[in-house]
């Protein structure tokens, strides 16, 4: 898969977009989080993303809380890059957001693409590779267990699936056969 930033061509960009890890360093969300989960997940003035994750992915109820919570920076993060996609007359920005869909933006885009893979073993390696500190398989799973499946994204209006061993060319055309 293309990596944040690359530039397909002078219309298509591919950037990352962490919105939602960008409200953990808002004072009021980490005092928010401090009165709700303690030092467990808040020390000093800083989130513990590894801890808040394995709170969040083994209750349902508190991914929604943190979901509402974390909405009103990302709304607020998009608008601003869309404004910059804009400015910069790129006909299509393709944002790469774990949280899109479960957040209710996708109604922001004119559609979304969905990366899949072959495997659930390629996504917990993933995982793993990405993790800042050691995390087990199956604390992997028990997280992966908890968020959307691919076929659970799919199902949204104007979804659309990306295979994980497609080409930036090949993502590319794909795109331009959907304008």
């Amino acid at each position: 898969m293309p990596k944040a930033g690359d530039l397909f061509c002078k219309e298509i960009i591919w950037v990352r977009f962490p919105a939602a890890k960008t409200a953990y360093d808002d004072s009021l969300i980490i005092e928010i989080l401090r009165e709700r989960y303690g030092y467990k997940a808040v020390t000093f003035d800083r989130v513990d993303k590894n801890a808040l994750a394995d709170i969040i992915f083994s209750d349902p109820k508190e991914m929604d809380f943190i979901t509402s919570l974390t909405s009103v920076f990302v709304t607020r993060a998009y608008r601003k890059f869309n404004k910059k996609c804009n400015d910069l007359k790129l006909r299509v920005c393709v944002v790469e957001s774990a949280t899109l869909l479960t957040s209710g933006f996708c109604n922001l885009c004119n559609f979304v693409l969905v990366k899949t893979t072959e495997s659930d073993d390629i996504n917990i390696e993933r995982v793993i590779k990405r993790s800042k500190i050691y995390i087990t398989e199956d604390k992997v799973k028990s997280r992966l267990s908890n968020q959307l499946s691919n076929e659970d994204m799919l199902k949204f209006k104007d979804t659309y699936e990306i295979k994980d061993s497609l080409l930036p060319d090949q993502i590319t055309d794909f795109v331009y056969s959907l304008l």
